[in-house]
This record gives structure tokens, sequence and C-alpha cells, in this order.
């Protein structure tokens, strides 16, 4: 049987929030983060308009693909498809 884990990570911590038994919930769970971590960045973009840094960050997040985003070394959304024993 198949279950996905889905969290955020960065270079030195993983959080996997959920663990689901289909991709397509998995994918739900994996933007509900993205959008999360929009908002973290956002909020701090409030602050520091011209942070390039978290420009790069926002940048990096507006992408839709759980294949293809690349946040590293920040935050970023993940799933992880693992097999176990029924």
């Amino acid at each position: 049987m198949k279950v996905y884990l889905v969290g955020s990570c960065d270079c030195e911590f993983t959080n996997t929030k959920y663990i689901c038994l289909s991709k397509v919930t998995a994918l739900k769970r994996w933007e509900e983060i993205r959008q999360e971590l929009i908002k973290q960045v956002n909020d701090i973009l409030k602050k520091y308009p011209d942070d390039e840094m978290e420009l790069r960050i926002l940048k990096n997040l507006s992408e839709t693909d759980p294949e293809k985003i690349n946040n590293y070394p920040h935050d970023e959304p993940f799933i992880r498809e693992m097999e176990t024993e029924e």
C-alpha cells in the first residue's frame, strides 16, 4: 500500500504534517502548506519590501508542481511517496 508524506523542509529540518492515503489528498495538503509559506514571505515583504532573498523565495514558491519546486536551502513543501506493509 502506498502512502504520501506531506510537509515542509529546509536544509536543517523536516516537518511532516500529513500522511495521506491518496495522491489527490496529498496534493491538496501540499498546496495548503505552499500557501502558508507564501503568506509568511508576504508578511516579511510588508515590512521589508525590497528584501532580495524574500523576493527570490516568493518566486521559488510560485512553482505549483511539487516535482519542480526548488527553494533550497529555504523552506519548501514536499510530497514523499512510501510503500507500507499491509
